[in-house]
């Protein structure tokens, strides 16, 4: 792991996100809401679509259903 902290942090700190407060205020309720819905979502996807939804941001992915109803905007290139 010397390679990420030695460069790669640097050369890509425009390009990273922060987790913030107000991304994993988001998370959770989108979790909570899927979850109650009957349709929970990995832990991992629904802290993307988090991200997404509060960066203004579009999730490019093959599988777009569940980031869909979440409210993300959503492309599929394949």
């Amino acid at each position: 792991m010397v390679w990420l902290n030695e460069g790669l942090k640097e050369r890509l700190k425009e390009h990273i996100l922060p987790l913030e407060t107000v991304t994993f205020t988001l998370w959770g309720s989108l979790t909570s809401w899927k979850e109650q819905a009957g349709k929970p979502m990995g832990v991992i996807e629904t802290l993307i679509a988090a991200t997404a939804l509060r960066h203004n941001l579009t999730i490019v992915t093959n599988q777009p259903e569940a980031y869909l109803r979440c409210g993300a905007h959503v492309v599929n290139p394949w």
